[in-house]
């Protein structure tokens, strides 16, 4: 009979590791969404926390650091760069194009503005300049776009029972939202209506907006120790303390306001956190895991007044490791919020597929479907990526994509 564990004291501290972080899940509190940190998570849809390689283990789940085959002893990753970005694909464009036509209808206006008059073709210019301007603010009204890009390094030496690795990160999520006040809105009608009758318009010299694009968010800086352990053959167990530093960004300009100094809109704090993980062998090719981020849930108020909300989130994942594939799927057991509160909640079901051509060139693809997206949007989102490895060096790329949201990853690492 095959022995699960080597001793009972190693059985029941693994159990009580397990349970209580059960017992964590249970909370029903929205967290942040989970991040993407390494290109190859990314390709195969997100998949990772049973799937990803030791060498990645502090990002996805500190307790596959030891799980590693005896072949291998160090790695260095990094760096590792993924970035998304979902909403209006040209959101910014369309800022940009409001405040060029708001320079042009204060231009073209300011010879109705009383005590001035024009007629003629001035007349008509300033009144399509005005409409233009007005089917700008129109046009990107409630219009949101929500970003994540997240940069880290890590050095592990994940083993065969024990491992242990040192991280460091940044992600970068959030996003914006553009509103055309209602006091613009009756402004400029009212302007409109005054040249078309009289020639003169009914403007404050300076044609002040109050529509604004408001950007909130979070830069989520953080280093640490992962610590895993192997009891016996079935169960493995992680722990990833970490120091946090999070800079939170709530910032509100206006459309008529050319420059950005998003630095008066930030304030920082810090604090410790903790990631935690288990991953069990269900046979010599499968395994599945859970994994708990940031368990220690934290409260940090942006100079505006709202609140960035650090909550715990766990994810559940599986996968098949073959000789010659990898088959994954991710689950998140809770619902994530934007960080900011400006993007969709999400609770993301990820799957994905590694072909591995002779420990050389991997080719991967994924899907990921947002089980919490409001219905009639594109929830789904397809990518794709390659890993090469030449000796004791490997490079991964990913990109992801709808008509919806963007992304894509590069890393380069050593590993032997």
């Amino acid at each position: 009979m095959t022995r699960l564990f080597t001793s009972p004291s190693r059985a029941r501290a693994a159990i009580a590791f397990s349970t209580t972080l059960l017992l964590f899940v249970a909370s029903p509190a929205g967290a942040v969404p989970f991040g993407t940190f390494t290109p190859r998570a990314q390709a195969m849809g997100g998949a990772a926390v049973a799937s990803a390689a030791p060498d990645d283990g502090a990002f996805a789940n500190p307790a596959l650091l030891a799980t590693r085959r005896p072949d291998g002893h160090f790695s260095f990753g990094g760096p590792m760069i993924t970035a998304r970005v979902s909403g209006r694909r040209h959101f910014l464009h369309d800022l940009d194009r409001v405040q060029s036509d708001y320079a042009r209808a204060r231009r073209v206006v300011a010879a109705c503005v009383a005590p001035y008059r024009c007629n003629g073709g001035a007349r008509q210019a300033a009144v399509a300049a005005l409409q233009r301007l007005q089917q700008s603010l129109v046009q990107i009204n409630g219009d949101r776009v929500t970003g994540d890009a997240t940069g880290a390094v890590t050095i592990g030496l994940p083993g065969n029972g024990f491992g242990g690795a040192l991280f460091a990160d940044s992600r970068l999520a959030g996003g914006g939202r553009a509103d055309y006040s209602s006091r613009d809105r009756s402004h400029l009608e009212s302007a409109i209506g005054s040249i078309r009758n009289s020639g003169s318009a009914n403007l404050d010299p300076s044609m002040t907006l109050s529509s604004s694009g408001r950007f909130r968010g979070a830069l989520i800086s953080e280093a640490g120790i992962a610590l895993a352990h192997r009891f016996g053959r079935i169960l493995a167990a992680g722990i990833a303390p970490k120091v946090q530093r999070v800079e939170t960004i709530d910032y509100t300009q206006r459309v008529d306001q050319a420059s950005i100094d998003y630095r008066k809109g930030t304030a920082s704090s810090h604090n410790l956190n903790v990631d935690a993980g288990i991953a069990a062998r269900i046979d010599d090719t499968w395994r599945v895991g859970l994994v708990g981020r940031d368990l220690v849930a934290q409260d940090y108020p942006t100079v505006a007044g709202h609140t960035v909300r650090i909550r715990p989130s766990y994810r559940l994942g599986i996968a098949r490791n073959g000789s010659w594939f990898t088959l994954a799927a991710d689950y998140d057991l809770n619902t994530g919020n934007p960080v900011g509160g400006l993007g969709a909640r999400t609770r993301f079901l990820s799957v994905g597929a590694e072909l591995d051509l002779d420990d050389t060139l991997k080719l991967r693809l994924g899907v990921r479907d947002n089980r919490a997206a409001p219905a009639g949007t594109r929830a789904t989102v397809a990518s794709a990526g390659i890993g090469l490895r030449i000796l004791d060096a490997h490079v991964d790329a990913s990109v992801i994509g709808n008509g919806n949201e963007l992304g894509a990853g590069l890393q380069a690492g050593v590993a032997f």
